[in-house]
């Protein structure tokens, strides 16, 4: 018999709780999953067990970076097989205080607190309240605290996050969202 296929994993993370949500879609013909985690880099994985299509993973350490990952399970003729495991996710478990949006003739200027192990900051901003649409900036650099975004429309509000992103392993990966804030542009 077939092993089922390995789901395909999305995490969110959560500093206040200093937690992880990781999803995945549901399998066809499997009756559990296991999903297991890890600080980035270490050896040893924890491994959970659920029926569901979402585990909320807590007691992780803030300032992390943690690997996800999920195998589902089936019963086929009498026998229990495991999926592959999927691809790993990586969520890096901090947040930044968003200090100051100000606004300034087609521009804005965000300031934030630092993060002593970001690799930089990335800056969401839109027009929508829901971030629906979205432009991204990358601040590159632990010690940048503030940005200027130009070629804003005048008189149009924008919605503004900032979060740090870690580097690992050449790569980048998010932090947790920090507050929202709006502003107008001069």
């Amino acid at each position: 018999p077939e092993a089922p296929e390995a789901p395909k994993v999305r995490t969110y993370g959560s500093v206040k709780n200093i937690q992880v949500s990781v999803t995945w879609k549901a399998v066809k013909g499997a009756t559990k999953y296991k999903v297991a985690y890890r600080v980035a880099g270490k050896s040893k994985w924890t491994t959970k067990t659920t029926t569901n299509t979402s585990k909320t993973i807590s007691g992780l350490k803030k300032g992390k970076l943690y690997e996800f990952k999920v195998a589902s399970v089936c019963k086929k003729n009498g026998k229990t097989l495991q999926s592959k495991w999927s691809g790993i996710s990586r969520r890096y478990i901090k947040n930044v205080k968003l200090k100051a949006v100000k606004a300034g003739k087609n521009s804005v200027t965000v300031k934030w607190t630092k993060d002593k192990k970001a690799y930089g900051y990335q800056i969401m901003y839109s027009a929508n309240k829901d971030l629906t649409g979205a432009k991204t900036v990358l601040v590159k650099g632990k010690k940048k605290t503030k940005y200027t975004i130009k070629g804003l429309k005048s008189g149009q509000t924008y919605y503004v996050r900032v979060r740090p992103v870690r580097k690992y392993k050449g790569k980048i990966y998010k932090g947790v969202v920090g507050a929202l804030k709006n502003v107008t542009v001069k």
